[in-house]
């Protein structure tokens, strides 16, 4: 009897063990909350993706979180949400997260509105996030600021040199336009600083008199470089970004002061009208004002534009002549000019100077009178000076209109027969057109007008010679 008392307690201890760890298993698996997951990596994402997104404000001079500031994540295209926006507010330490209810996976595309207790709103777009099978992963975004400010350098050199750097030059930025100044570090509009030993001044500062602004955007204005106390240079219209992230890599403004030469050529193939890198210009000064170089050489860049090297040492305007060497067959080129004297940045209008060999030589195609577009035409050499390539094809483009588009290898006279292959006619050949290389500009000489749908009566075609 004792006996079965004994099996009968050792049983039921049993049964409380297995019973017990049967209930522990069943607390392990019921789903915890997967906002913000309570420290779990894995945890239920209710059977859809999960799609979340972790972030802080902070002050932009500190570093500091900036705790009661409203995010609100609006999407904007992307996978379907159950919401199309979702909001929080920052807190412990400026932190911030907010989660979408998905219905599909994959990525989502949003913008931020970021409200601050200061009043300050301002909209971050262009943003993508992805959704992830594993609950509580999310989505981590940069450290945004609630006070917008200016994270860019000045780099001030002087106009005309390689890389002379403007140190110790006091400067004034007076605002024109674009988002608002605003802080200890502007008086009605006006920004005032010093380069340093580099030739660098930050626009703007924010330890200290700091500048700031309410929006997202550029703030416009001239910038005013005082060289000395009686000489001043003036970049007009300089656009200067505002940031929301804190403490991004700057960007940095190569800003060029004094009078130079700088004017704008630049210089195209006469063949194909592309940039023309690497072509020789030599510039001599005959009169006007002095130059520190009166004679250098310049390189034309792959924009094929040429920066004049020399800085003058009055007002004025500088003659010369500018000797361009380009690539043979072509003779140098020499073009008597004369250049006032540049102190602005961002020239955009630039005179263009068409160099090279060239086969200055164009034909229409028409059907009733009307030019017609993207014909065929072949074009063969046969004889006389070289072209390269020697035979090629190229299309009719606005109006009929088609040219030579082929590189001489020297300078004379060629013979090309000339084949149409205008869709739905019966293709036709110009034979023995008569044609010149030359390595000067000329005005463009009609070869003749072809009709699609019969060849000219007299073949070969006489064709105007070229002096």
């Amino acid at each position: 009897m004792k006996r079965q008392v004994k099996a009968d307690l050792r049983l039921r201890r049993i049964t409380g063990i297995v019973t017990g760890f049967i209930a522990l298993g069943a607390v392990g698996l019921m789903p915890l909350g997967c906002d913000p997951c309570s420290g779990i990596a894995q945890c239920a994402a209710e059977g859809n993706p999960y799609l979340a997104v972790d972030g802080q404000i902070v002050e932009a001079v500190s570093g500091d979180g900036v705790d009661g500031v409203r995010v609100t994540l609006v999407r904007r295209g992307g996978i379907s949400v159950m919401q199309d926006s979702v909001s929080t507010v920052t807190a412990d330490g400026g932190h911030w997260r907010v989660r979408f209810s998905t219905v599909t996976a994959g990525a989502l595309d949003a913008e931020a509105i970021v409200a601050t207790p200061e009043g300050v709103t301002y909209t971050v777009r262009g943003l993508h996030f992805s959704s992830s099978n594993r609950g509580g992963e999310a989505n981590l975004v940069e450290r945004w600021v609630s006070n917008l400010y200016f994270p860019n350098l000045g780099e001030i050199y002087t106009r005309g040199t390689a890389d002379d750097r403007v140190a110790g030059a006091r400067i004034e930025f007076r605002r024109t336009g674009g988002v608002p100044l605003m802080g200890p570090g502007v008086k009605d509009g006006v920004y005032t600083s010093t380069t340093d030993f580099a030739g660098r001044v930050r626009l703007f500062t924010v330890n200290g008199a700091g500048v700031f602004t309410n929006a997202l955007g550029d703030v416009i204005g001239d910038l005013i470089i005082h060289l000395s106390a009686t000489d001043s240079s003036i970049v007009r219209g300089l656009h200067v970004a505002a940031s929301h992230v804190f403490r991004p890599t700057p960007s940095i403004l190569r800003l060029g002061a004094g009078a130079s030469l700088d004017f704008p050529f630049e210089l195209y193939n006469r063949v194909n009208g592309a940039r023309f890198a690497g072509v020789q210009v030599d510039f001599q000064r005959t009169g006007g004002v002095a130059l520190t170089v009166p004679a250098f050489t310049m390189v034309s860049s792959t924009s094929g534009r040429i920066a004049f090297t020399s800085v003058p040492l009055a007002e004025g305007a500088v003659e010369g002549r500018l000797i361009f060497r380009a690539p043979s067959p072509a003779r140098p080129e020499t073009l008597f000019v004369s250049l006032p004297l540049v102190d602005e940045n961002g020239v955009d209008v630039f005179r263009g100077i068409g160099l090279g060999a060239y086969l200055p030589y164009y034909g229409i195609v028409v059907l009733g009178g009307i030019g017609v577009d993207g014909v065929e035409v072949d074009v063969a050499r046969v004889s006389g000076v070289g072209i390269s390539p020697a035979t090629f094809t190229t299309r009719t483009g606005s109006g009929g209109i088609f040219g030579m588009p082929a590189a001489p290898v020297a300078l004379g006279d060629l013979v090309v027969d000339v084949t149409f292959r205008p869709p739905g006619f019966t293709p036709y050949t110009v034979r023995g057109v008569k044609i010149s290389a030359l390595d000067r500009s000329v005005p463009a000489r009609l070869i003749g007008v072809f009709r699609v749908d019969a060849p000219p009566p007299v073949s070969p075609m006489p064709t105007p010679a070229v002096p």
